[in-house]
């Protein structure tokens, strides 16, 4: 049997809708019958319907939620959190929003990656191509004219004779990196893994995006009433595949239960800039805790989306430019000593 995995976009949509029913005063389990209804898909309708008689047999909704391997360990946890606090609803509009967020800013990550990549592919293949095929029928010109390829063409030259000897090999890396496009293309969990894996350094892009996302994950945590600690605890669950960012996490709940303020350990771990760790500390300090969380996560979510878009712009030109640079000193290396012959023949 098939698994089906919800999308970042399906999972706040459905949190969304489920947040609304409770509020107006339906159980989850009559929550999730109606929206099972309004489904098309079977093996969604055939989930939530799942779900929905495991609530109404006596089990938790975390648990239930659990035994359907529908929805990701983190919207489970976070239903634990809600039903530990009896805030299932905040903590229903507070996954909503987390997947929102998730959603937007995958999307921006898959144009960081996909656009270019293609981009590349095509120009490399342009450049194999000129190399493979369009330079031995210039060393065939050369020839017929006594002439010969030497210095960069004649490198460039033996380049190609490589390449076209390795032909298949050329042919199974164009597959793979086609593979790879669509795997890139079609899937969030392997965007994430790609782009946030165990080996990505807290630093650059994947600090902007971890520290974005721990800020919307704390913020969930306290919006669904969770102690500052917990809610730090909780975010390391629901940060994602980064793997940097969860031992950053760790280490600051170690420090806050050593007896440090929850802005100095922050600042220390580096999964907020001063500034708003700063700005927490004052809001914890007035009793807006809540307001402040959201505060600060809407502005990394802001910050982190702004260097995704200045990595895009960036990458996109220097694509276009070294490789157009490749192609044309590829040509002005065959043309010009042709030129050269034609004008001694002339």
């Amino acid at each position: 049997m098939k698994k089906h995995i919800l999308s970042y976009e399906e999972i706040s949509q459905l949190c969304l809708e489920l947040s609304l029913l409770v509020h107006a005063g339906a159980t989850i389990g009559d929550g999730l019958v109606l929206l099972a209804d309004e489904t098309d898909e079977v093996w969604l309708k055939d989930g939530l319907n799942q779900i929905a008689k495991e609530i109404d047999d006596g089990k938790a909704a975390s648990a239930a939620f659990r035994n359907s391997s529908l929805f990701p360990c983190d919207v489970v946890s976070m239903l634990e959190v809600g039903e530990r606090t009896g805030r299932i609803e905040q903590a229903l509009a507070s996954l909503s929003k987390h997947y929102e967020n998730k959603h937007i800013m995958d999307a921006r990550i898959k144009a960081a990656i996909v656009y270019p990549s293609i981009l590349l592919l095509i120009m490399l293949t342009v450049i194999v191509t000129l190399l493979t095929k369009v330079l031995p029928i210039f060393t065939e010109v050369y020839a017929s004219h006594g002439g010969s390829i030497n210095g960069f063409a004649g490198i460039l030259m033996h380049i190609g004779t490589f390449l076209n000897s390795a032909f298949p090999l050329l042919i199974l890396i164009f597959a793979l990196a086609v593979s790879f496009i669509i795997a890139i293309s079609f899937s969030e969990r392997f965007r994430e893994t790609v782009f946030f894996g165990s080996g990505k350094e807290f630093k650059g892009l994947t600090k902007s995006v971890a520290c974005a996302r721990f800020a919307s994950a704390f913020a969930m945590g306290i919006a669904s009433g969770l102690t500052t600690e917990d809610a730090v605890k909780t975010a390391s669950l629901l940060i994602g595949n980064i793997k940097s960012a969860k031992t950053r996490c760790e280490k600051c709940f170690e420090l806050l239960e050593a007896g440090s303020s929850l802005s100095d350990a922050l600042s220390a771990t580096g999964l907020m800039p001063k500034a708003e760790c700063r700005l927490l500390s004052m809001g914890i300090a007035g009793g807006n805790c809540e307001i402040a969380s959201e505060e600060i996560a809407s502005k990394l979510e802001n910050a982190a989306e702004t260097e995704t878009e200045r990595k895009v712009n960036a990458i996109e030109p220097f694509i276009v430019t070294v490789t157009s640079v490749l192609i044309g000193l590829i040509l002005l290396s065959v043309m010009l000593p042709l030129t050269n012959i034609m004008s001694a023949i002339g």
